[in-house]
This record gives structure tokens, C-alpha cells and sequence, in this order.
């Protein structure tokens, strides 16, 4: 009996020295303890992030540059290879704002003319762009056979196509009197026999694909004069080549007609009308190319 109580005091002891020796274990195993609020744990957590004032960004889109072309042709951009555009074929390219330089070059035309032309882009939207080259085209070819059909011998013009031959200088402006006898007394490289030019002489320096005024007019050379609808004057139309002849933009010339002091203007219209006494005009004095004149 005395053992048995010995044994019940014991247990108690024995079970507290088993529960201290639990703790240490239990502690290494068990999550930490969470931080209470203020804690220095707490407050090494980032800011929240400031909320958006206003409304949001809107993006805007990039100008665009349309380009359309009545010929094949090769575009650049500011000196820069943009694009191959077919005939009558619309492109549509994105482009920087501001102003930039648009060159278009026709293909299949070796050393043929450029088209140019100042874009400007806005900050969004589009620009467009219509690239004419056929009449360019046109123009040039048509300069090139003209560089072609005259020849330039000194003071001298060759129109090889009519076998006439042309001062190469514009006289001073004078009067109907003096003009006939200055292209008389000319003597240039060796060459004489100067006279002023006929309205057919001059009607002859026109482009080829303009019509001269006895095609227009449907009246023969023998009735040339001033046949305009008021008296005293003539409309002619065709546009005449003076590029290899040094003209000075005068504004008018002397022409032999059959009435005196007759002067044509080329500068506009090819207008002629008989003039006053005073009235003073240049001369271009021409001659046939053969009779000693080679």
C-alpha cells in the first residue's frame, strides 16, 4: 500500500520533466508567431502604387501617305527608297509627321525627267499624293528630240528639219525701219544674205504636237496675213521652240509680212499685229541652210 502512494506522488513529477523537454521540439516545428499590427515586420512592406488622375492615354495612330500615279515609277522619301508604284494603283504607306520631299523616277525611261514634290504630314490623318509623270514624260521626250533637230555652229542655229538657219542672238530692240536693212548688213561666221523671217518661217519653230496655224486656220500660205477677229491682229496657237536661241524674254519681233510694221509676240499666245512708227521691236534674221551657207 505504501508502495502504491510512493508510485501515484511520482507521476506527477514525472509527467512535468516529460512536458519541459516537448517544448523545445514543438517550438522548432510550429510557423512563426504572425506580427501584430505596427509591427517593424509591417512596416518594411512596399507603398501601394498612386492611383491614375484624369483619364487614360488615348493612342494615336501615325499620319498615312496615299499615292496613286498615272505611270510606273520608283518613289523616295526624303532622298530614301519607299516604294514601287504601279500604274493607276493606289498605296497607302505610314509616314512621320511634318514635311518631307516626295520624288517619283518613270521606269523603263533611261534619264527621263523626276517629279518632285513638298509633302506635309499633320500629326495623324492622311495626306495624299497624285504623281503625274506621262506629261513630264511627254515634255522631255519631246525637248530631247528638239535637242535632236537643232545644231548650234557658233552664232549660228541649224534647224535641220527645215533647212533653215537662225541667229543664234536676239538683236536690240529698234524700229521696223531699221530691222530690214540690220539683217541685211549681218555677216556672221563668214555667212550672209540675212533677211527677217516670213510668219511661215516662224510658224515652222512649233512643237510637234501642237498644231501650226495652217492646220488650225486651214488657209495656204499665200493668204497669210492678219487674219484675227479684230483688224490688225492674228491669233496664232502653237507654242514655239525658242530654248536653242538666246531670246532674253523679249517680249515681241520684227516678221516680214505684207504689210509694214508687223511684230509677233511668242511669249503666251503667238500674237501678231501691225504696229506704230515708234513702236520698237528685236530681230532674229534667218536664211536658207544651202546656197553657200555651208
Amino acid at each position: 500500500m505504501r508502495s502504491g502512494t510512493k508510485y501515484s506522488k511520482a507521476l506527477p513529477i514525472v509527467a512535468a520533466l516529460l512536458l519541459v523537454c516537448a517544448i523545445p521540439a514543438w517550438s522548432q516545428t510550429s510557423p512563426p508567431p504572425k506580427p501584430k499590427p505596427g509591427s517593424p515586420t509591417e512596416d518594411k512592406k512596399p507603398p501601394p502604387k498612386p492611383k491614375m488622375v484624369g483619364p487614360a492615354p488615348v493612342y494615336t495612330p501615325p499620319p498615312k501617305l496615299i499615292l496613286s500615279s498615272d505611270m510606273d515609277c520608283n518613289v523616295e522619301l526624303d532622298g530614301t527608297a519607299l516604294l514601287t508604284l504601279k500604274k493607276d494603283v493606289v498605296e497607302e504607306v505610314k509616314i512621320k509627321p511634318g514635311e518631307h520631299l516626295l520624288q517619283a523616277f518613270p521606269i523603263g525611261v533611261e534619264g527621263g525627267p523626276t517629279w518632285k514634290q513638298p509633302v506635309k504630314a499633320p500629326d495623324t490623318g492622311t495626306v495624299v499624293a497624285t504623281i503625274q509623270l506621262r506629261e513630264l514624260v511627254a515634255d522631255w521626250e519631246e525637248e530631247m528630240q528638239n535637242v535632236d533637230r537643232f545644231s548650234e555652229r557658233g552664232k549660228v542655229i541649224v534647224d535641220n528639219d527645215t533647212q533653215l538657219l537662225w541667229t543664234r542672238s536676239v538683236s536690240p530692240e529698234m524700229r521696223w525701219s531699221d530691222a530690214v536693212g540690220y539683217c541685211q548688213r549681218q555677216k556672221i561666221d563668214g555667212i550672209g544674205g540675212w533677211a527677217l523671217p516670213t510668219l511661215d518661217d516662224l510658224s515652222k519653230l512649233h512643237y510637234p504636237d501642237h498644231p501650226s496655224p495652217r492646220q488650225e486656220t486651214g488657209r495656204g500660205e499665200s493668204t497669210w496675213g492678219l487674219l484675227g477677229p479684230r483688224k490688225g491682229e492674228m491669233q496664232v496657237l502653237p507654242r514655239l521652240i525658242f530654248e536653242p536661241f538666246d531670246h532674253n524674254s523679249v517680249s515681241s519681233i520684227w516678221v516680214k509680212g505684207t504689210d509694214d510694221r508687223v511684230s509677233c509676240s511668242f511669249l503666251g499666245e503667238f500674237n501678231c499685229s501691225i504696229e506704230k512708227k515708234k513702236h520698237q521691236a528685236a530681230v532674229f534674221c534667218v536664211r536658207p541652210y544651202a546656197g553657200g551657207a555651208g
